[in-house]
């Protein structure tokens, strides 16, 4: 029988693609080990010199293959020596060496497409909800084309699969226009940075004015001063001129003080020096000028501008207010009145 079945194998495969079988096995199997050795100490070596994470994804990505996957794939260019292997057991194999490399590439790119959503997630806190949903549907996108590949390298006919994609994909398109702009402008914003959740921001064009509450992936909700929550789609608030209070370093600020006509000039000469005084009192400020700017019709006007080191509101009010009612006891202090609209009519009595 040990006969038979030699001179059976011999008929079909001689010996010598047998033995070609195994030296080529052992050899892919030791030079893939080796190249992916290499590369991967390679790599190693370049990720310590930089900051990027995208070479140490790698490098952990070469690291993981497991010896089952070498032999895999080993196996599977070395059947190709035998001209009479069963049909059924190339297959498997060409079904597990496409598993491997589908895995392993999948695999990179889900680490690639997290990196890159974690990056985004950093620089937006607030939108992680919103991150993750779309990073899912991505993930799922990839993994349906990676099914699509592995079938028609299997030999199975998609053509009709990917019709009923692509008509699907079509109306989907149409159907979502809206939504896919809104999808998009949600990237410009996370990525632009215009604002962020607590910013204080007004739209003039809208006459919105209020606090970022929620960045989505549809739309953008703003807390007006009012109480109510007005929510504005990502496409439309990416087109609008928008004033972001939160950004500025400082805010300046312009006042305009009328002052009586008939305030003696000794007191006129004096009024710079206690408005500037009244602005350095405040700890957070810096005083630029006071100057007597104008004679209107009721008053002679003075203007002060000074910054306040905050972009807080609220503490420009209670600053602001701090220094109009120091200026106003220096004022009444020092006699000096403060001017409001008045109309004075001279009538002449001609004789008769």
């Amino acid at each position: 029988m040990n006969l038979n079945f030699i001179n059976q194998i011999l008929s079909t495969d001689s010996l010598i693609n047998y033995v070609l079988f195994i030296v080529v096995l052992l050899f892919i199997y030791k030079i893939l080990k080796f190249i992916i050795s290499k590369l991967t100490s390679k790599l190693q070596e370049i990720s310590t010199k930089t900051e990027t994470k995208i070479d140490d994804i790698i490098v952990n990505t070469l690291k993981e293959i497991k010896n089952i996957e070498y032999f895999i794939i080993s196996f599977y260019f070395s059947l190709k020596f035998i001209k009479t292997v069963n049909y059924k057991i190339l297959l498997i194999f060409k079904i597990l060496f496409l598993s491997v490399i589908i895995y392993r590439t999948i695999f990179l790119i889900d680490k690639l497409i997290s990196l890159l959503f974690e990056k985004v997630t950093e620089s937006s806190k607030e939108s992680e909800k919103s991150i993750n949903v779309l990073k899912n549907i991505i993930k799922t996108v990839i993994w349906i084309f990676a099914v699509l590949f592995f079938l028609h390298n299997l030999g199975i006919n998609i053509n009709s699969i990917l019709a009923g994609l692509g008509i699907g994909g079509v109306a989907i398109a149409l159907a979502s226009q809206t939504i896919l702009k809104d999808i998009f402008n949600f990237f410009v914003i996370i990525f632009d940075k215009p604002f962020k959740i607590g910013d204080f921001v007004t739209i003039p064009s809208l006459s919105i004015t209020g606090t970022i509450e929620d960045i989505g992936l549809k739309s953008t909700k703003i807390r007006t001063l009012q109480g109510e929550m007005v929510i504005i789609a990502n496409s439309k608030i990416s087109e609008e001129i928008i004033h972001n209070f939160s950004k500025m370093k400082e805010r300046r600020i312009s006042i305009k003080i009328g002052i009586t006509y008939n305030t003696p000039l000794d007191k006129i000469k004096h009024i710079n020096s206690i408005i500037e005084k009244a602005v350095k009192l405040q700890s957070n400020t810096r005083f630029e000028r006071a100057n007597l700017i104008q004679f209107s019709n009721s008053s002679m006007e003075f203007e002060l501008i000074y910054y306040i080191n905050s972009p807080d509101y609220l503490e420009y009010i209670k600053t602001n207010e701090e220094i109009l009612i120091s200026i106003a006891k220096e004022f009444k202090k020092e006699g000096i009145e403060f001017a409001y609209p008045t109309q004075t009519i001279y009538l002449k009595k001609e004789d008769k």
